[in-house]
């Protein structure tokens, strides 16, 4: 998770690893419930917390190309992917509705 809120991240990358994260921790939930202990479910709480208070700060901070290592000629930037990263939490956020943590 230190790599994700690096610096080196551009926010919306950073934010699509903790939803990632996030992801992998309701992955191997469904697998056997029986492994969360409390302080977990408390740890997954925060980081859809921390996700939630990211994503209210992701369309304030504009971070150019140059800044994300630069334009190739073969990959333009996407412009609709603080969009897409909200679609995926909330699809995330849709399965985390569905189960009791």
């Amino acid at each position: 998770m230190r790599i994700a809120d690096a610096s080196i991240l551009d926010p919306s990358t950073s934010i699509t690893v903790f939803i990632e994260i996030l992801n992998h921790y309701l992955y191997y939930f469904d697998k056997d419930p029986s492994i969360f202990e409390s302080s977990v479910a408390k740890y997954i709480n925060s980081l859809i917390e921390m996700i939630k208070g990211r994503l209210d700060e992701l369309g304030s901070s504009q971070v150019g190309a140059s800044q994300i290592g630069g334009v190739s000629g073969v990959c333009e930037p996407d412009p609709n992917i603080d969009e897409w990263v909200r679609k995926f939490f909330d699809r995330t956020m849709q399965g985390v509705g569905m189960r009791e943590l």
